[in-house]
């Protein structure tokens, strides 16, 4: 992915040199493998679309 060391993970906000990098903003492996196994009726749903929603904000932002 580059030079990312300083970027943090739009969902956990951990620091990280890789990940997935939509519109600019990073979400990192482990939360990736999370968002894919989490379930439409499970709690933490809510939260990753919630926080993916940021991603659009920031595209439409910039």
């Amino acid at each position: 992915m580059g030079d990312n060391q300083n970027l943090k993970c739009l969902l956990c906000e951990e620091s990280c040199q890789e990940g997935l990098v939509i519109l600019g903003c990073l979400i990192c492996y482990d939360c990736e493998e999370k968002i894919v196994r989490t379930r439409v009726s499970e709690n933490d749903y809510i939260l990753y679309m919630s926080k993916i929603k940021k991603i659009w904000e920031v595209a439409i932002t910039n």
